[in-house]
């Protein structure tokens, strides 16, 4: 299929009126997905500065990549009367990917918030993915997430996370927001695999984060990385809720002190040091199984429900 690469020039405007070049021409009164514009565009931004770019209505496209030590801010459009409701939407079929600076996806207000979606989302060693801000959450749905060593992913405000299948050899921050009274968010993933080098943490305060993990992966995912709270003195925690009939393995010794609730599927637990499950509370609910040849040194003794499995040894339950 043909494609046309649209690249910003400018910006610190809504979508239509920004200075856009298509295939490496000017393109006056133009923009991705105008009228007699490809339904498989591409966007690109390399910018060294820092750059803002307003929504203003619904946009699909092939796919955004972001380059260049800056960073771009793409935001819900602010209407003239700020309480009027409105919801900007940009969807990509494709991959967003953050190549080398910041890409910051965040809504304006709270009645006029953005949604994005995306086939895909990788985050490079030097790209930082930033979801919502503290003027407001954000919607943002990706089918697989993928943050290579050194990349970021920080989730600052979000009303619907679900990052699909995610591979997390980086930095997931589930929380940065800086609350003045507890509040509590959850982000969806499908499965969670990794190397020791990913860390899945949160920086907010009075922050209280759910990892959600809900898939139905017939193959075992194992994710070796670190889960904990904030390493300052903030208060902000870290859970595990663990649904759906997928198997998922923790190998690494997590500090996290949230808890774990495990109510559908396999969790499994292989560390040979440390707490497979962190420092809080494990419950097993029915249709939920505990499995591994792990450590887990639990908050009190584990919890299992009625029609709740515990399956400790090398069989993982299978």
């Amino acid at each position: 299929m043909a494609q046309d690469t649209w690249s910003l020039s400018s910006v610190g405007t809504s979508w239509q009126s920004a200075t856009w070049t298509k295939n490496g021409s000017a393109a006056p009164g133009l923009y991705p997905g105008s009228p007699g514009s490809l339904s498989s565009d591409l966007v690109t931004a390399n910018n060294a500065d820092n750059l803002l770019l307003y929504m203003n209505g619904s946009h699909s496209i092939a796919g955004l990549e972001k380059s260049g030590a800056g960073t771009l801010s793409v935001r819900s459009y602010t209407s003239a009367n700020n309480s009027v409701p409105q919801e900007d939407t940009l969807s990509i079929s494709g991959t967003l990917s953050i190549a080398d600076g910041t890409l910051n996806l965040r809504s304006r207000k709270a009645v006029q918030p953005l949604t994005v979606t995306a086939g895909s989302a990788e985050i490079s060693s030097l790209g930082t993915l930033a979801l919502g801000d503290a003027d407001a959450a954000i919607k943002a749905t990706f089918e697989a997430t993928t943050l290579d060593t050194g990349g970021n992913l920080r989730i600052v405000r979000v009303t619907n996370a679900n990052l699909g299948a995610l591979t997390n050899n980086g930095t997931m921050n589930l929380s940065g927001y800086e609350s003045a009274t507890p509040v509590s968010s959850t982000t969806a993933i499908h499965s969670l695999v990794g190397t020791n080098t990913g860390k899945i943490t949160t920086s907010g305060s009075n922050a209280n984060a759910t990892l959600s993990i809900t898939g139905s992966n017939a193959v075992a995912a194992t994710y070796a990385g670190i889960i904990e709270d904030t390493s300052s003195e903030k208060v902000a925690t870290v859970a595990i809720a663990k649904s759906g009939t997928g198997t998922q393995i923790f190998s690494g010794a997590n500090t996290y002190s949230g808890g774990t609730v495990i109510s559908g599927g396999v969790l499994a637990v292989t560390n040979t040091v440390g707490s497979g499950l962190g420092t809080g509370a494990v419950n097993v609910n029915a249709g939920g199984t505990l499995a591994g040849n792990g450590i887990v040194e639990a908050a009190g003794s584990i919890l299992a429900a009625s029609g709740a499995q515990l399956a400790p040894g090398a069989g993982l339950g299978a």
